[in-house]
């Protein structure tokens, strides 16, 4: 995750360098960055927060939670 994090702020770098013009050649770069943050987040330890939530809440007020 930090590997895609940090392309994508080279490649953000390299555009404010080029007079906010885009990068030639690097057009790809920023919504693979973002497609690999995603994939390793969701493979990781991101998605066991939402997990937890659902055991959290106590069940009088599960109906409620699921509205809001």
């Amino acid at each position: 995750m930090v590997i895609s994090l940090c392309t994508l702020s080279f490649y953000f770098y390299l555009k404010y360098n080029n007079g906010d013009q885009p990068v030639e050649g690097l057009g790809w770069l920023p919504l693979t960055s973002l497609i690999i943050f995603v994939f390793a987040y969701s493979m990781g330890l991101g998605p066991i927060a939402y997990l937890l939530l659902g055991e959290l809440v106590p069940p009088q007020v599960k109906g409620l939670s699921k509205v809001l």
